[in-house]
């Protein structure tokens, strides 16, 4: 379970943070989806009491989103915080991509 919860916040969801804290609101009670290049998909809903859960090969895990120094901050219950910069300001029906690990590209959509 360990290495799913890496390799989803490898792949995770990046949201506006600081003046433009818009997508993490706008996704409230939409779901986000994030697609690796290969593929590998992960489903992540983000909740206004700054808790998220996310779903990848049939096991969800929960967790705490915040700002701070704006960035989106994202810690995994039981799991180490791990913080992503700024990608605009992003609504239901918008799909963005942005790098992933290892020189990949990752596709987000809110659903």
């Amino acid at each position: 379970m360990h290495k799913i919860i890496i390799a989803a916040l490898s792949m995770a969801v990046v949201f506006t943070a600081g003046a433009q804290a818009g997508t993490v609101e706008n996704s409230f009670g939409h779901t986000v989806v994030s697609r690796t290049a290969d593929g590998q998909e992960s489903r992540w809903q983000y909740f206004p009491d700054g808790t998220y859960t996310m779903t990848m090969n049939d096991q969800t895990t929960r967790g705490a989103w915040a700002y701070a120094d704006g960035q989106l901050c994202l810690t995994p219950a039981g799991g180490q915080q791990v913080c992503y910069a700024d990608t605009g300001d992003h609504h239901v029906g918008d799909t963005w991509t942005m790098p992933g690990a290892n020189n990949t590209t990752v596709t987000i959509r809110i659903e």
